[in-house]
């Protein structure tokens, strides 16, 4: 367990601690609760939150990892919960949890790093993924990634890959 308020203090550090967690429990349950934009935080900041949680729902899709960040709506800003929403698959409203009409992982990457959609895609597979069937988020190559290594290659796994840009 660690105090998001300091062990979060600066976002692109989140990622890599919850992936460095995960890796400590292969093969166990993992959950993670973390509530990563708090009242207080600067602009930036709340952008590199926006970037964090984008990247979490890349890292962490298809694996057994349940997440929950339980924001209090009430303390934040609209802006902050549009940018919440973008980034959460799921949201629990009246006291029931609904799919989140709003969750588009591309579109907070877009807007926390800056980039143009064709960018973003340019650097989705330059650090090893590309776009799933449905077109609707991203899927590490790990195909390529073997044939990599069997040719000596150095190759990186997909938590390193995203937490590199989480740091970026």
């Amino acid at each position: 367990m660690a105090d998001i308020t300091d062990f979060g203090r600066n976002p692109g550090r989140i990622l890599a601690g919850q992936l460095a967690f995960v890796e400590r429990h292969t093969g166990q349950r993992v959950r993670i609760v973390a509530e990563s934009a708090w009242v207080g935080r600067s602009a930036s900041e709340y952008l590199a939150c926006m970037q964090h949680e984008a990247l979490a729902n890349i890292a962490f899709a298809g694996t057994d990892i349940t997440g929950l960040c339980p924001y209090d709506a009430s303390c934040l800003d609209a802006s902050v919960l549009a940018d919440v929403r973008l980034t959460h698959p799921q949201i629990w409203l009246d006291g029931s949890r609904r799919d989140c009409p709003e969750y588009a992982v591309d579109a907070a990457l877009v807007t926390s790093l800056g980039l143009q959609p064709a960018a973003l895609a340019k650097l989705m597979r330059d650090i090893g993924f590309h776009p799933n069937s449905a077109g609707e988020g991203w899927v590490w190559r790990g195909r390529e990634r073997r044939r990599r290594a069997r040719n000596g290659q150095r190759g990186t796994s997909a938590f390193a890959a995203l937490a590199e840009l989480g740091r970026g």
